[in-house]
């Protein structure tokens, strides 16, 4: 459904996808050449607790072109992904909602600037 549409054949950008399967989504990238990235909703580190936000963080400091989030609920994480999504980086990230206005309306519940929404959001699947 999502190559059919082609939001993920673009360079930059925030896909919002409920539901959304890392395996799935990874598949359609197959061949592609872009380098790729995956941020788990549960991170675990044996050392010290590192906060989603301070993980994506980090990823973005090895500039890769696609960056895949199993959901975005936090705040801060929402940020930084509609940030990376205006600079250069193709979000694609799974969310609570079904579809492109209620995601907007879920994103503004959660009092994220309206420029950012519309800067960065290219489409709900």
């Amino acid at each position: 459904m999502i190559a059919e549409i082609g939001l993920l054949k673009k360079e930059q950008g925030l896909v919002l996808i409920p539901g959304l399967s890392v395996a799935e989504i990874l598949n359609h990238f197959e061949g592609d050449g872009r380098k790729i990235v995956t941020l788990p909703k549960v991170i675990e580190c044996s050392s010290q607790a590192i906060s989603p936000a301070a993980h994506l963080r980090a990823l973005l400091k090895h500039n890769h072109d696609v960056i895949i989030i199993e959901l975005l609920e936090d705040v801060q994480v929402i940020k930084i992904a509609m940030q990376a999504a205006m600079t250069g980086h193709l979000v694609v990230a799974g969310f609570a909602a079904s579809d492109e206005a209620s995601a907007r309306e879920k994103l503004k519940q959660m009092d994220i600037d309206p420029f950012l929404v519309s800067s960065s959001l290219i489409g709900v699947v």
